[in-house]
């Protein structure tokens, strides 16, 4: 439909420009940076001189603090008549030479725009002037970042310009392919909810990336918790694909509080789940660069992240660190201090398998070993795997039943390709036929009733038979269980709940929670993250209120009621109402 399955066909990867300057960006920075990201460096790559650019970061972004604040028609920064952004231009002169002078690299240019900073929501009334103001924003917004040359650009969720249809639409008439991030926070705009959830329809999809969390700090929780947020998008079949990578945010290497082992294990965590590399440090300030260059140019972590065997990583299991969590603890940042064992496949033909393990306990506890049993990664019987150290860039040597780590502490993280030597059988690559949306939705992985499929779910089943379903820390409509006995059972399984074990739920059953009349009250509130006591329209409508309560669900435009229950449905994996 749109076309943008052309685009992003492997994680993009570049440097924008907020995590280190915010609003005191300006022009001379931007294009200082662009020197930064084509400049290669003395101590480059096995003796040669290389740039950031050389391994792939080929694109600068501009990110908010461009526009002139308030100089626009009702104190916004567009003109009245022809909606056109009106530019701060003591500070960004002439964006047209910048994008020429990216372009002069070899970088590409990434603009920004429904911005945060004097954020306009002011023609949102349906009168004829916010109409057509509304309208001519869109327009003059789309016409500008053409004329100037942009070949990206972020869409923010700040101002009222969400829509991501209509921008695809507009940019899809330039003489430029443009790439397009829908960062609102996995809000995702029309026709997406559907079409996100079926590799069939993925044509429909306006944009090539999409924001999974919220703004990222230079600190371990921010980093872990934004990382948790992956998880709904890679299950199977994985809605984080080629064309539509689901993105954390930008990284934080180089400015994490902890260190270089935080960065390191920042960076191998964005790589084995397939996030796009968005550089964010200050790419001007030599001596931090070079710091970091060994971590941000690993080219065996940068093959990962950039591989596609047919699934962009998942958490397989949670591994007990040395630090006693016991389930449903969330002591560590708000989740387990349990280590995550995160996988991804690198090749179907010799069945090389990437291995993280990301350890969330506290630094200051005894280090831990780890045991990887070859039969977690489909590699029982046979010969033994060849192991490969991304982070030392060694070979291991061959292993037999076991992958044994070294000690290593909390904040840390290990790294390897694991290659059996025996390759799979034909039988083995051969895909298990495909579900229908409805079906991978509605019934989960084969053999697994009626648990949802949304990433993952908990093992063993509930007292009426059930199977809890717990990717966000919730358990399937109706069950009999609490939510407390649900994060108890995801804890075991998977080593976190997002929202964590409940205490607040004053005995509450999930259900008693999720089926309030009158909306979430608040101990839904303080269980499932949502703050409205009034139901959505989508509850107006005859939405299933179990889904509102649990998801947060949303008016997605005032669709009729069953486009409204199958956007959320596909969106959140949340149960239909009968």
């Amino acid at each position: 439909m749109f076309g943008a399955d052309t685009l992003a066909l492997t994680p993009p990867m570049g440097w924008r420009s907020w995590n280190s300057m915010q609003d005191s960006v300006t022009q001379a920075k931007m294009e200082t940076a662009m020197s930064k990201l084509a400049e290669k460096r003395p101590w480059g790559l096995d003796g040669a001189r290389a740039s950031l650019a050389d391994l792939g970061y080929g694109t600068v972004g501009l990110d908010d603090a461009w526009q002139a604040c308030g100089t626009g028609v009702n104190g916004s920064f567009h003109d009245g008549a022809t909606g056109r952004p009106l530019v701060n231009t003591s500070t960004f002169p002439d964006l047209g030479a910048m994008v020429a002078k990216a372009h002069a690299l070899g970088l590409r240019a990434g603009f920004y725009i429904n911005n945060c900073i004097c954020a306009e929501n002011m023609w949102r009334g349906a009168d004829a002037f916010s109409t057509a103001m509304a309208a001519r924003v869109f327009e003059g917004t789309a016409a500008q970042v053409l004329e100037w040359g942009f070949d990206g650009v972020k869409i923010d969720s700040c101002s009222q310009f969400s829509n991501m249809t209509r921008w695809a639409e507009l940019f899809a008439g330039g003489p430029q392919t443009v790439l397009l991030e829908d960062c609102h926070d996995s809000d995702l705009q029309d026709p997406c909810p559907a079409a996100l959830a079926c590799p069939e329809k993925a044509g429909a999809c306006p944009y090539s990336l999409w924001r999974t969390s919220g703004d990222i700090g230079a600190n371990w929780p921010s980093m872990f918790h934004n990382l948790q947020l992956m998880l709904p998008w890679l299950g199977t079949p994985s809605l984080s694909r080629p064309g539509r990578w689901a993105y954390p945010d930008m990284m934080q290497v180089g400015q994490m509080e902890g260190g270089q082992l935080e960065d390191r294990a920042h960076f191998g965590a964005w790589c084995v789940c397939s996030a796009p590399l968005t550089l964010g440090h200050d790419v001007t300030d030599d001596a931090l660069t070079r710091r970091i260059w060994g971590i941000v140019t690993n080219r065996e972590a940068i093959a990962v992240n950039q591989a596609w065997a047919g699934h962009p990583g998942r958490v397989l299991r949670s591994l007990p660190s040395a630090q006693p969590s016991p389930p449903g603890d969330t002591s560590c940042g708000g989740y387990s201090c349990d280590t995550q064992l995160w996988v991804k496949p690198l090749s179907a033909t010799n069945g090389s398998t990437a291995v993280f393990l990301l350890a969330n306990s506290d630094p200051a506890s005894p280090n831990a070993s780890y045991a990887v049993d070859l039969a977690w990664l489909g590699m029982a019987g046979g010969r033994g795997a060849t192991v490969r150290d991304v982070w030392r860039g060694a070979d291991l040597g061959v292993v037999h039943a076991n992958l044994t780590t070294d000690a290593f502490g909390g904040h840390d993280s290990r790294f390897y390709i694991v290659t059996p030597l025996d390759p799979p059988s034909a039988a083995a690559q051969v895909p298990s036929p495909r579900r229908t949306c409805e079906e991978s939705c509605l019934h989960g992985p084969a053999g697994v009733t009626p648990a949802l499929e949304l990433g993952h779910c908990c093992s063993g089943t509930n007292s009426s038979g059930q199977m809890p379903s717990c990717a966000m820390g919730c358990q399937i409509a109706r069950s009999v269980p609490t939510f407390d006995e649900c994060a108890a059972t995801c804890t075991r399984a998977i080593g976190q709940c997002t929202f964590g074990p409940s205490a607040a739920t004053g005995g509450q059953t999930f259900n008693q929670c999720a089926n309030c009349i009158d909306g979430p009250g608040p101990n839904c509130a303080t269980i499932f993250g949502i703050n409205s006591s009034t139901p959505s329209v989508c509850s107006v409508q005859g939405f299933d209120k179990t889904c509102q309560v649990t998801r947060g669900c949303r008016d997605y435009g005032g669709e009729p009621a069953s486009d409204c229950k199958q956007a959320c449905l596909f969106t959140f994996g949340c149960e239909v109402a009968n």
